[in-house]
C-alpha cells in the first residue's frame, strides 16, 4: 500500500490526494488480501450469536458471513441500531456499554481517528 504524504512542519501531514486517497490505499489493501467491500448497500443488524460475530443482515435481508465486521457509523448508531437488544441483555458489560454510549453527547460535527501505524506509510 503506498500512500503520498505532503509534511507541514514536521507535525502535520495530509494525504495526497485528501482523504479519499487514503480510503482508496486502505480498500486497496484491504482487496488484495481478499477483503470484499460493499458499498450502497445498508445493514439492517450485526449478526451476533452466543457472543461471536457470524456476520451483517441487510435491508433486502441477504445475509453475509463474516468472522470481523467493522462499523463506519458512530457507537451510537452501532449500539442503539445495528446491535440488536436481545444480543445486550445476554451480556451486562454491553448493557453497561450500551448505557453509556447512549449517553454520550454527539452534537458536535467532528470525527478524530488516531492510528497506531508501524512505520511511516
Amino acid at each position: 500500500m503506498e500512500i503520498d504524504v505532503i509534511y507541514f512542519l514536521d507535525a502535520w501531514c495530509y494525504v495526497q490526494g485528501g482523504m479519499g486517497g487514503l480510503s482508496n490505499a486502505v480498500a486497496s489493501a484491504a482487496r488484495s488480501l481478499g477483503v470484499e467491500i460493499r458499498t450502497n448497500c445498508n445493514i439492517k443488524s450485526i449478526d451476533i450469536r452466543n457472543s461471536k460475530i457470524e456476520g451483517v443482515i441487510l435491508d433486502n435481508d441477504e445475509e453475509i458471513k463474516c468472522k470481523v465486521v467493522a462499523s463506519n457509523a458512530t457507537a451510537y448508531v452501532t449500539f442503539k441500531d445495528l446491535i440488536t437488544n436481545d444480543v445486550i441483555q445476554t451480556n451486562k458489560d454491553l448493557q453497561n456499554l450500551k448505557k453509556h454510549i447512549l449517553q454520550m453527547d454527539y452534537t458536535s460535527g467532528t470525527t478524530k481517528i488516531n492510528l497506531a501505524l508501524k512505520g511511516l506509510p
